[in-house]
C-alpha cells in the first residue's frame, strides 16, 4: 500500500524508537522522508536502512530546542524533496530524575520541558504550515501521553507538558482545517524497545501484566496508528487523540498479576 506515494514527511526524534519505526513506515508506504533528531549518526542509520530497503530517506541532524535548527529541517525537506506534507512531532524530553510535584520542580527544568515538548511543535507546525498550504494541504501528528489524562503525585512538568501537546493539537486542527492541514495527536502505553520487550526483569514483567492486554507495546504498533492518521484513510479526523495503550485508558481496572 502506498498512501504516502510522492509525499514528503518529517519526523522528529526518529533515530530510533517510536519515530524510528515511524520514519520507515512512511517510507514503506512510498513517502520521502526527513529523519530528524539530535543523534545525528543515528539518524543517518535509520536513513541508510530506508535507502537500502528502496525508499527515499535523508537524515538532519536537529536539535528540536532551537529554533533555528527547525527552520533548517523543513528546508531540508524543501531542498531534497520540494516541500512538506506530513509532519509527525515526535521529539520529547521523557520525565526527569527532578520532574516531581510542582513545588519541587526547578525552573530549569520546567522551561527545558516545554520548549522540547511544546514550544518545538508550535515553532516546526509554524514553519511547516504555510507550506503545506501551497501544497493544498497536509497533516500534523503530535505525541501525546497518557499522563496528559491524568494526575500524578510526580512528573509534574512532563505530564503538564504533555496535557498542553494536546490543547495545541486542537488549536491547530481548528484553525487550519479550512486551510486542507488536519492536526491529531497519539498517546502512546507503555513501549518497549526490542531489548526490552525480550527481557525478562520483573519491573518490565510487572509493567506488561498490569496493562488490560497483559503486554507493553511495540514501536511499529505506534508507527501504524502515525500512519493512519496522517494518511487519507483519515481524511475526516482532525483535531482528536488516539489512545493506543493496551487499554489502559479505556479500561476502569487492571487485570491481577498472575
Amino acid at each position: 500500500m502506498q498512501r504516502f506515494q510522492d509525499k514528503v514527511a518529517v519526523v522528529t526524534g526518529s533515530a530510533g524508537g517510536i519515530g524510528a519505526a515511524t520514519a520507515k513506515r512512511l517510507a514503506r508506504e512510498g513517502a520521502k522522508v526527513i529523519v530528524a533528531d539530535l543523534n545525528g549518526p543515528g539518524g543517518e542509520a535509520v536513513a541508510a536502512e530506508i535507502r537500502d530497503a528502496g525508499g527515499l530517506a535523508k537524515a538532519v541532524q536537529t536539535d528540536v530546542a532551537d529554533p533555528a535548527a527547525l527552520q533548517a529541517m523543513i528546508k531540508a525537506a524543501v531542498d531534497a524533496y520540494g516541500g512538506i506534507d506530513v509532519l509527525v512531532n515526535n521529539a520529547a524530553l521523557l520525565a526527569q530524575a527532578a520532574d516531581k510535584d510542582v513545588v519541587n520542580v526547578p525552573d530549569e527544568l520546567w522551561e527545558k520541558m516545554y520548549t522540547v515538548n511544546v514550544f518545538a511543535i508550535a515553532r516546526a507546525s509554524r514553519i511547516a504550515i504555510p507550506l503545506m498550504i501551497a501544497r493544498g494541504g497536509g497533516a500534523i501528528l503530535n505525541i501525546a501521553s497518557g499522563t496528559a489524562f491524568r494526575g500524578e503525585p510526580v512528573r509534574a512538568a512532563y505530564g503538564s507538558s504533555k496535557s498542553a501537546v494536546l490543547g495545541l493539537t486542537r488549536n491547530i486542527a481548528s484553525s487550519c482545517a479550512r486551510s486542507g492541514i488536519r492536526c491529531n495527536a497519539v498517546s502512546p502505553g507503555l513501549i518497549g524497545s526490542e531489548t526490552v520487550l525480550r527481557s525478562s526483569d520483573p519491573r518490565h514483567l510487572k509493567i506488561a501484566a498490569n496493562t488490560p492486554l497483559g503486554r507493553m507495546g511495540r514501536p511499529d504498533e505506534i508507527a501504524a496508528a502515525i500512519a493512519f492518521l496522517c494518511s487519507d484513510d483519515a481524511s475526516y479526523i482532525t483535531g482528536q487523540v488516539l489512545s493506543v495503550d493496551g487499554g489502559n485508558r479505556a479500561l476502569l481496572y487492571y487485570p491481577t498479576e498472575s
